[in-house]
């Protein structure tokens, strides 16, 4: 917002319609003039009102004249162009890179949480199979009778019981 604030934008297209048949008023219109306009009636116009804009001009025209520094211009500003492009993918990739961190370790604290859940409900179902040895011996129930109702109710071997005896 403080940009806006120190600066006047000036649409050069809109300036250009407005001026096109109108005379240059003040140093303003003059400097718009030389950024927006290549007509040689109202560059005429303008270095004959501010002859300060003729050195301006012949400097342009020179640097047009010379294609070997034109070209050197445009090699520069692409190989600016270029590292800014690579600067700027550089950086999405680090983006996405982060995120994809992110939901990775998102991921294994979640796979993290199942493992702590899965291993408390094995420490459950072993309390649970030793409590029923306990209960059925309290009862003195036979070893092999033991083994048989363990292995329907949990649905499990007789060699998975037998540690439990």
């Amino acid at each position: 917002m403080e940009f806006l604030q120190k600066y006047l934008f000036i649409p050069l297209d809109i300036f250009r319609k407005s001026k096109h048949n109108g005379h240059i008023k003040d140093k303003r219109d003059a400097w718009l003039t030389l950024f927006s306009c290549d007509e040689p009636e109202m560059v005429m116009g303008l270095i004959e009102t501010y002859p300060e804009f003729c050195e301006i001009y012949e400097e342009g025209y020179e640097i047009c004249r010379n294609i070997e520094r034109v070209i050197e211009m445009f090699s520069k500003e692409l190989y600016e162009l270029d590292r800014n492009t690579v600067q700027y993918m550089i950086d999405e990739m680090q983006d996405t890179i982060g995120a994809q961190k992110d939901e990775l370790n998102k991921q294994k604290e979640e796979l993290t949480e199942r493992d702590r859940t899965i291993k408390e409900l094995q420490e459950e179902h072993e309390k649970s199979l030793g409590g029923a040895v306990s209960i059925l011996r309290s009862l003195s129930i036979p070893e092999q009778e033991i083994i048989t109702r363990i292995c329907e109710q949990y649905q499990i071997g007789e060699e998975q019981v037998k540690k439990y005896l």
